[in-house]
């Protein structure tokens, strides 16, 4: 749930009070910081066996209070999802319909659904699965678009059933 947590809110750098506030909110502030500790130790070991103690996490790190997964050495679908939207967005911006359109197609193929579905209880699990839900099905419209000026209705249409597959109350 620590994991879950972290990714939700951005797993390259959240301040763990808003952590401990997210899972552990009825808590009395040292109860949270012990299962905070106990948790954090769990996720490393899950992540790590054999974890060297004076070398620490190579995946989650822990530094003047912010919480976060190593850049380098994890790559997460999410971000590459966002990251490609907004590259897409980029380019259309700057005329490079070809290129945008290359763009969306990989990220709304990178989209594998809702985030985290099996955690239907938590808040900051709704806040993120829509935002990225919102996201997919605005680049669906913005590939269907790119796709009408082109000419090419068949892929239009193909994207708007899409759209239409994951929000039949899409009205546009």
């Amino acid at each position: 749930l620590l994991l879950k947590a972290l990714l939700a809110h951005g797993a390259h750098g959240v301040v763990k009070d808003v952590l401990l506030e997210d899972l552990w909110p009825e808590a009395d502030p040292e109860g949270a910081e012990k299962n905070f500790k106990v948790n954090l130790h769990r996720l490393r070991k899950s992540l790590e066996p054999d974890l060297d103690k004076t070398f620490g996490s190579s995946y989650i790190h822990l530094k003047a209070n912010l919480v976060s997964v190593d850049a380098e050495l994890c790559d997460l679908d999410v971000e590459k999802f966002l990251a490609g939207g907004k590259e897409g967005e980029k380019k259309e911006a700057q005329g490079q319909v070809k290129e945008a359109i290359s763009l969306y197609k990989d990220a709304v193929a990178s989209y594998g659904g809702d985030f985290l579905p099996e955690e239907r209880y938590f808040p900051w699990v709704d806040a993120k699965r829509e935002r990225l839900r919102q996201t997919y099905l605005g680049l669906l419209h913005r590939l269907a678009r790119l796709y009408e000026k082109k000419g090419a209705l068949t892929r239009a249409i193909d994207s708007y059933k899409r759209l239409l597959d994951s929000d039949p109350l899409d009205e546009p």
